[in-house]
């Protein structure tokens, strides 16, 4: 059995889930604008791919970082 948490922390901990999420909400939006409107004459595609694996790797860490990872 783990020990308790301090009624202190959990608000924290929760405001810190719920702004992880709306931030990944956010930028997932903005993913998806970007990959619908064309940039230019570029012959390049957007890097969808690429751009989606560095949000999960960057939200990730954030998650870590907060120590949230468990509580979504």
């Amino acid at each position: 059995m783990s020990p308790p948490v301090p009624a202190d922390t959990v608000r924290p901990r929760q405001i810190a889930a719920e702004v992880l999420e709306l931030g990944e909400a956010l930028f997932d939006a903005a993913l998806e604008a970007a990959v619908r409107c064309p940039v230019g004459d570029t012959e390049e595609p957007f890097p969808e791919t690429e751009m989606r694996t560095a949000a999960d790797g960057f939200f990730r860490a954030l998650r870590i970082l907060l120590r949230t990872e468990g509580d979504t």
